[in-house]
Order: C-alpha cells, then structure tokens, then sequence
C-alpha cells in the first residue's frame, strides 16, 4: 500500500507540470551593425552625453548596497537589488531611500532563496523569485501580497519580465538547477502563457553548461520600449525582440576580421577560460541595452573578464546608422559607469564613489560638483542618468 500511495504522489506532481512547446523564431528584417574593433580606441563621455544627472542615493544602516546586479524604474521610484541579501531597496527620485522589499526567512511573506526580481507595473507590483519555484509579490511600499507557483520543476530563473500582467519571460543564463538535469530544462529562453504552458527558444547543452560551470553572461537580458522588449542571451550575436511573445530577430553584431572562429556556444569551465586568456578575437556581446534612439551595448577583445578589465562599448543610433566604438572613458568623474536600464533616451546607470576623480565640469551643475568633492567611498553608489546627444 505504501508503495502505491508513493506512486500516486509521484503521478500527482508529475500531471501539474505544465506543457512544454518549443517556440519557433518569427522571420523578420535583421539590421546588421558593423563594428570595427581596435584595441586602442576610446569614446569619451563628453562624445555621447548631451546632459548628464547625478543622484547619490542615500547611505543609511538600512539602505547599505553592495554589488548591484539589477535596477528597474517605475512610478518615480528606483527599484535596486545587492548581491548581499538579494532583496530589493527603493529610492525615489532625488535618492531618498523609501524601504526594502523582503525578508529572508521561512514565516509568512518571508523568502529563504531570493532571487531576482521584476516590476509588474500593470499593478505597481514587485515580483520577487524564490529558488525558482516561486513568484512572491509585493506592493511598491514592501507590503506582502502573495505569492504564485511557477509550476515547473527544473527551471533556473536568472532574470525575468512580466509582460502586462500575462506574459512572463524567463530566463535562464544557461545555468541550471540541478547534476545530471536533462535537456529538456536547458533552454535560454521560456515564456509563460496566461494558461500555465510555457514556449521555449534557444536551446544549450546540459553536457556542456553542467551545474556550476565557469561561463559567460550579461547583466541585463532585457530592455524595455514602449511596445517591445529587446532580448539577448550570452554567447550570441544576434539581438532579439520579443513583442507580445513573439520573438523576433532584430539587429546582428557583426565583429568583422577580428569576430571569432570559435563556436562559443560550445565552451565553458576550463575551456572558456583558456579562450578568454589567450584570444585576441572580438567576442561575447552582453549588456544590451535599447532607448528610443540608440542601440548600446558591450564586448570583450583580447583581455580577460576575469582580471576585471574594463569592456568595449559600442552605440548604434538607428536613425542615421552612425556607431560609436571603443573604450568608454569617463572624462568627466573619472570612474567607470555601469548601465543598467534605459528610459526614453537615457541611459542609467551606477557609479562607484571610491573611485571618482573629478576633471570635466562643464556638463555638471554646481550641486553635482559639490556632491563629488565631498563624497566618500563608504557612500552607497551614485545614481548617474545620461541624455544621449543625436548623431
């Protein structure tokens, strides 16, 4: 009798896992962008900024951020996690912290995994991921509104969107949960219908990317505009958009002589490191991110991501073709800037404070000024919005 009981358990769990349909790619216009990659060349900031704001958010016991792995904006409010609780800190416009959203912990409304979060704007919501198995919901004051299933066992949640309160898109990084997980958990991409089903797009290799693997990833799968949202996933050239979850190629990055003749998609652990050490190729677009002008994003060239070398940057302007390439050197506060999100035509990002070494002020007002001479490094970061100039 026990046995059957376990079996019907087992049958039980397995009958509410939602269907899985593989979705297929919409055929559509592909705009190439065409880089030309030279290890010496530089963008300044002055070169791409029109007008530059800073906001340093506010420092207190309760609003400490350590290393920032996302920020979403919505309602005139920062929405901001930290890799040392992986819970999410609001500040308003002008920096002043607001609250933070979650509590690690078993009791009600509190979350033992945290993981990454996303913005129901629809119904001014915090979605917050729990070990990948749940969605727990919060009110923009922090305040505990429930929580939803995710229904499907075996699906590493890296970062995900909520589209209009219906469509989820999750993604996966090509990390996955558990040894020995089968392929068919092993997809870059998975969007969650209003039904419970899931499509899935871009398949990995469980062998390849086994648990824990060293490989590469971008820090920001998806972009918002007003009608679309603009996706990529590691180890690829082509940048994506996903309107109304049909997901629609949408620009290439070609690399030109210097694009590798290796097939990324096939390296990880040792092997990716090897590569990453010795190769004098142009590689790994990540950190794209799309405002209503131009396309921005990142790549690495003959340098090491793990001895923290600072990235390519290139910026595409849709409207007259016209691309800006190289290093981005801050001219202005000298440290480096890391983009997170766009909002018409801003970038926004994070400035680290202990690095700052003030030289071009032209472009700042005298409270910006002020703020930089006298900020420490103990400081939380230093919100900086930049308005593109039109090329």
């Amino acid at each position: 009798m026990k046995y059957i009981i376990l079996l019907g358990i087992a049958l039980t769990l397995f009958s509410c896992q939602p269907s899985i349909k593989e979705g297929v790619v919409s055929s559509h216009d592909i705009t190439s962008i065409p880089l030309q990659p030279e290890e010496e060349r530089a963008i300044r900031l002055t070169d791409i900024t029109k007008k530059i704001k800073l906001v340093p958010l506010e420092t207190m016991q309760a609003s400490i951020l350590a290393d920032i792995e996302k920020i979403d904006y919505d309602a005139g409010r920062y929405f901001i996690s930290s890799s040392h609780d992986k819970l999410v800190y609001v500040f308003d416009t002008l920096g002043n912290f607001s609250c933070r959203i979650g509590t690690k912990g078993k009791g009600p409304g509190e979350i033992q995994y945290p993981g990454p979060f996303a913005l129901n704007k629809l119904k001014k919501e915090v979605w917050i991921d729990n070990n990948s198995l749940w969605f727990y919901k919060y009110d923009y004051d922090g305040n505990f509104e429930g929580n939803i299933d995710n229904k499907r066992r075996g699906i590493s949640c890296r970062d995900f969107y909520i589209h209009r309160d219906s469509l989820i898109y999750i993604t996966t990084s090509k990390y996955i949960v558990h040894l020995g997980t089968k392929n068919e958990y092993c997809w870059d991409l998975w969007i969650k219908q209003p039904n419970g089903e899931y499509q899935t797009f871009f398949p990995f290799s469980a062998e390849v990317y086994g648990n824990g693997a060293m490989h590469l990833f971008t820090n920001t799968n998806f972009s918002t505009l007003s009608n679309s949202v603009t996706f990529h996933y590691s180890e690829s050239d082509t940048i994506y958009s996903i309107v109304d979850g049909s997901v629609l190629p949408q620009y290439v990055v070609d690399f030109g002589k210097r694009k590798t003749n290796r097939d990324l998609t096939q390296l990880a652990g040792n092997d990716l490191i090897e590569f990453m050490l010795t190769s004098s190729d142009a590689y790994h677009v990540h950190n794209v991110i799309e405002t209503t002008s131009v396309l921005y994003f990142c790549y690495f060239m003959k340098m090491s991501p793990l001895e923290k070398g600072q990235p390519y940057t290139a910026i595409y302007h849709k409207k007259s073709g016209i691309i800006q390439e190289g290093r981005l050197q801050n001219d202005i506060f000298g440290c480096e800037i890391m983009f997170y999100l766009a909002s018409d035509n801003q970038l926004i990002g994070l400035a680290q404070p202990q690095d700052i070494k003030l030289a071009e002020t032209s472009l700042l007002d005298n409270n910006s000024i002020a703020m930089l001479e006298k900020i420490s490094g103990e400081n939380n970061p230093i919100l900086v919005k930049i308005e593109l100039k039109d090329l």
